[in-house]
């Protein structure tokens, strides 16, 4: 299965900019590191991971990126959702 790049760092940009805020700039920081050097796997794992683990709370915009990245990544959207749901406000 084919990603399409472009779309995934499209996306990748619009969830930092929401992210920008709840995340501290060492945190966007790191995720910005893989995105540049096109590991969007980790990128999203670790951009949940830095929920999950802080305890971050993120917006519904946010979350919705993140599932939508899930998806254009192929990555289980029930696993990803059912760690960050309790996060969303």
């Amino acid at each position: 299965m084919k990603a399409d790049y472009q779309e995934i760092e499209l996306v990748f940009s619009n969830l930092m900019k929401s992210l920008d805020g709840f995340f501290v700039p060492e945190e966007l920081l790191e995720i910005k590191e893989f995105i540049d050097y096109g590991e969007y796997g980790l990128a999203l794992e670790t951009t949940i991971d830095i929920v999950f683990e802080e305890r971050k709370l993120i917006t519904n915009d946010s979350f919705n990126l993140i599932m939508k990245l899930s998806s254009l990544m192929h990555i289980d959207k029930n696993i990803t959702s059912d760690r960050l749901k309790e996060f969303i406000i």
